[in-house]
């Protein structure tokens, strides 16, 4: 009897994030987005906080067992 054995598959390589900003935009911190005033809502459109919006993605992922690999700093 042959028993042919195959090696696993290799594991892919995490990629640096490449998110870029907008022409004319400037990175900042966390704690200043936590700054940015949220517009008013109207009859047809409810908006959130930006903080609150990556606060809720980092916690979803948390909860999916996926992690945030790097983060870009200001």
């Amino acid at each position: 009897m042959v028993q042919l054995l195959h090696a696993p598959p290799a594991a892919p390589q995490r990629r640096h994030p490449n998110l870029i900003l907008h022409c004319g935009a400037t990175a900042v911190e966390l704690d200043q987005v936590a700054t940015v005033k949220t517009p008013r809502a109207t009859s047809t459109w409810q908006p959130i906080p930006h903080h609150q919006l990556i606060d809720t993605v980092q916690r979803t992922l948390l909860t999916t067992n996926l992690t945030i690999g790097t983060k870009r700093t200001a």
